[in-house]
């Protein structure tokens, strides 16, 4: 029986290194480099990551909150004046700048009052909202002939007229018009309205 030729390694060696030869100058090789990897797939025009769905959704929803609430800051600002929970940024020419003010739904008056209580009055003036005088003067607790003390002193509303100042509503434990301070008069007098 005849033996069939056996190839040597030699040569089977010598096979593969010119397929590694032909390889590194073909074609395929440079084929195969330009294949992205799908790391970088969505580089260069494929399907992105979920995560930067999820990004977007994230940005979208924060823009969506910062316009609202730039929408909502003007209400906020103008309920937390009339609940009395801040003062207003700006105040008309002319109020002093000790004023507070004190806010209805129909408008607000700016109050400076202070207590002198070696004299028994209490000095006041006000403005309406836009600055507008409404008058100032001395004042005592009406029917009690006293002084408000200064944390007293807390003006809600007013009543005047012709640039004369007649009567301050005071805030206390009974609401905003627990007490009344009347106007005193040049002889010193306070007027009281009460039946007794």
């Amino acid at each position: 029986m005849r033996r069939q030729p056996t190839t040597p390694i030699r040569s089977s060696t010598r096979h593969w290194d010119q397929i590694a030869t032909a390889w590194s100058t073909t074609s395929c090789k440079r084929a195969w480099s330009r294949t992205p990897s799908p790391r970088h797939r969505h580089r260069r025009g494929g399907a992105r990551p979920s995560m930067d769905i999820s990004r977007k959704v994230k940005w979208t929803i924060l823009a969506a909150l910062v316009a609202m609430s730039s929408a909502a800051a003007p209400v906020v600002y103008k309920l937390g004046i009339a609940f009395g929970l801040w003062q207003p940024v700006r105040r008309p020419r002319g109020v002093s700048p000790a004023a507070q003010y004190v806010s209805w739904i129909e408008g607000g008056t700016w109050f400076e009052c202070s207590a002198d209580m070696k004299r028994n009055l209490d000095f006041c003036r006000a403005w309406d909202e836009d600055g507008r005088s409404l008058g100032s003067g001395a004042f005592r607790i009406e029917c009690e002939d006293r002084a408000a003390t200064q944390d007293q002193l807390r003006p809600s509303s007013a009543i005047s007229g012709g640039g004369s100042l007649y009567m301050i509503y005071l805030f206390g434990d009974r609401g905003p018009q627990t007490m009344t301070l009347v106007h005193v008069d040049s002889a010193g007098r306070t007027p009281c309205a009460q039946v007794r």
